[in-house]
């Protein structure tokens, strides 16, 4: 029996657990095939893709152990309220001292490196390794944010490496991976897995390392797109507004209908109180406040079902995702 579960807080069913941290799957999987792809046709730009998506992946292995359900075993651990948040959301940055190894010795790098160490006099192999930490920290944490619903969480990861695999030179490596997030997405989308923070941290690490490596990082932004909106909705919301203490969500309202759908419904009329900054308060302009891309996407319709809100913003996914292709394929010309 899986070890790990967690409550379906999207399901009609009250309490309903599921086997959640099935991105393990895609963790191991793609360490494996990278590496057998390394192997094969050595490249410290894959030997980076492998390091950055192990150790990503492994602190959101970690913090899924939470959802341990051996209760003896987990609290042996110390582990019952997983990883401080902000200690989960900076570590990822160690990754730049093993690429800072990795990128030793004669590299092509790019333009902007040579002549920003030749400014700063760094090398720039140093320069190219904390870029690399700074991107797979960004992207992991930001893909990481935009989740909560059936199929959100692995669906948009698969169309966003559509552009990266159009753009790269490593399709055959990507394949396999690929599958497995398939796999993932569907029974995701099923409401029968949850991928969990290893799966969502192990795709945003791969995402940002495949871009930095392959120098697509303008269409790696562009991609990205609806996910930075996302989060920096939920930052303004955390940190310029108090946050509810309750463990539903302030925004929207489950409800039931007779026809067992499972829709939602934005709370339009909420105040927030202004958070006071020093000596001076924030004023609050409106009385609607947006906590995140789901919330937005409510705004838009008084009842909602879950599967409109996911094929909502997968639909901006695959927007910027197609602009990020086109804007690649432009630039490599």
């Amino acid at each position: 029996m899986w070890p790990f579960s967690e409550e379906d807080i999207n399901s009609l069913q009250i309490g309903k657990m599921v086997p959640s941290s099935l991105g393990v799957a895609y963790w191991i999987g793609t360490i494996l095939l990278a590496t057998i792809w390394f192997h094969i046709f050595p490249d410290n730009r894959i030997l980076l893709f492998i390091a950055s998506v192990f150790y990503v992946g492994l602190l959101g292995f970690i913090d899924d152990l939470q959802h341990l359900n051996n209760e003896k075993f987990r609290s042996r651990l110390r582990i019952a309220k997983g990883l401080n948040r902000h200690c989960k959301a900076f570590m990822p940055l160690l990754i730049a001292l093993p690429a800072f190894y990795i990128v030793q010795g004669p590299q092509e790098f790019a333009d902007f490196y040579r002549h920003l160490g030749t400014l700063l006099n760094v090398p720039p192999s140093a320069i190219y390794a904390i870029g690399f930490g700074v991107v797979c920290t960004l992207s992991a944490n930001i893909y990481n944010m935009l989740g909560g619903l059936h199929g959100l969480e692995s669906c948009s990861g698969l169309i966003m490496f559509t552009p990266l695999l159009v753009l790269t030179g490593f399709h055959q490596m990507l394949v396999g991976p690929l599958l497995i997030l398939g796999a993932l997405s569907l029974l995701n989308a099923l409401g029968t897995v949850f991928v969990s923070n290893v799966g969502t941290y192990s795709i945003g690490a791969s995402l940002g390392a495949l871009g930095f490596t392959m120098q697509l990082e303008l269409p790696l932004l562009i991609s990205f797109l609806p996910h930075i909106l996302n989060s920096v909705l939920i930052l303004l919301s955390n940190y310029l507004y108090w946050d509810y203490d309750t463990t539903d969500n302030p925004w929207t309202q489950r409800n039931r209908t007779d026809n067992g759908v499972l829709l939602f419904t934005p709370l339009r009329n909420e105040f927030r109180t202004p958070r006071k900054w020093h000596s001076f308060t924030i004023p609050l302009r409106s009385t609607k406040r947006y906590r995140s891309l789901r919330t937005l996407v409510l705004s838009r319709q008084e009842f909602t079902t879950e599967k409109q809100v996911v094929r909502s913003i997968l639909q901006y996914i695959l927007l910027s995702s197609a602009v990020a292709m086109v804007v690649g394929i432009l630039v490599r010309s």
